[in-house]
């Protein structure tokens, strides 16, 4: 009976992310979280910890995000359970990144990398890669930032993932504007536009970026 209240906890728990209703949310993967507990599963304890990790990054709770997925990140060793363990580690390195921990979310990305290459999981690398791409980019390593963003690419173009693909080129345009190469941020640019669909929340960003670049004069 706890399992499957647990089950259609973490349920209502995603529509309410899903919803923008956080602390609802959080309520009802707090809740599931402890029948998890209290009943011994470990491996539904781990997708509550997961899910509650999410929620708090999104609201900037760093440190509540960082303990939520350190545990899940223990329980998924615990089982052996590989592809959670990459997960968990991704999701640590995404919030070491937002605490600007680069050496802690670089070695995060790049163990969850590892094993996604071992597991043949190739968006998840591709993942990785981009997650490695903006670690890099946020420290100024531009040649390693491009290289990462580069592989990701690659990737999701091969994967025909256009949507991740179309986020990546945005990135890599970005970093080149950064660094002065403004031709390259056009060309990243334009693709990334062939890529996102129209209705997506960053195609008018992307677009109003190349208006911008497009109308700047050129360097002498």
């Amino acid at each position: 009976m706890s399992e499957l209240a647990s089950v259609s906890l973490n349920a209502l728990g995603a529509q309410y992310h899903l919803q923008g209703k956080s602390t609802k949310a959080i309520d009802c993967y707090q809740q599931s979280l402890m029948l998890d507990r209290a009943a011994g599963d470990l491996p539904a304890e781990s997708v509550a910890l997961n899910h509650l990790g999410l929620v708090y990054n999104d609201l900037d709770r760093w440190d509540e995000a960082l303990a939520c997925h350190q545990q899940d990140l223990t329980i998924c060793r615990k089982l052996a359970d590989r592809d959670g363990e990459g997960a968990a580690l991704g999701n640590l390195g995404l919030t070491y990144h937002n605490l600007g921990q680069w050496h802690e979310a670089i070695d995060c990305h790049q163990q969850s990398l590892t094993i996604c290459q071992e597991l043949g999981d190739r968006a998840g690398a591709g993942a990785s890669y981009h997650n490695l791409g903006m670690v890099y980019r946020a420290q100024s390593n531009w040649d390693e930032a491009i290289y990462h963003y580069q592989q990701s690419l690659q990737s999701q173009q091969e994967l025909g993932n256009e949507y991740w693909a179309g986020q990546t080129l945005n990135d890599l345009g970005k970093l080149y504007q950064t660094i002065g190469q403004l031709d390259r941020s056009i060309s990243c640019w334009q693709a990334a536009l062939s890529k996102l669909p129209e209705d997506a929340k960053e195609y008018p960003i992307v677009l109003a970026q190349l208006a911008t670049a497009q109308s700047l004069p050129p360097i002498e």
